[in-house]
């Protein structure tokens, strides 16, 4: 009886601790998405600014916020990636 209620707290503890981890790995991955929300508005609106001060100066100039959208799209694809491969093994440890 103790053996079969050691194995049942190993297994509940084990679980708990893969789930923990999924909750701050998505929490982590929604606190990042409001943080690069705040930055891309920040970033665009100076390079709305810096954009402005080229038009009135008849200058040509690159659009910065391009550039880091497509930095960042890396980014997010690797973050969907391990969000994924995580959901799965944690699906597959509770469906055992």
């Amino acid at each position: 009886m103790l053996e079969k209620l050691y194995w049942l707290f190993l297994d509940s503890s084990f679980y708990v601790i893969l789930y923990l981890i999924f909750i701050l790995l998505v929490i982590g991955v929604l606190l990042k998405t409001m943080i690069d929300k705040i930055f891309y508005s920040l970033f665009g609106a100076l390079d709305n600014i810096w954009n402005f001060s080229l038009k009135a100066n008849n200058k040509k100039g690159e659009n910065m916020i391009d550039k880091i959208k497509k930095a960042a799209m890396h980014y997010w694809t690797d973050h969907r990636e391990v969000v994924i491969s995580v959901s799965v093994i944690l699906a597959i440890c509770i469906i055992q």
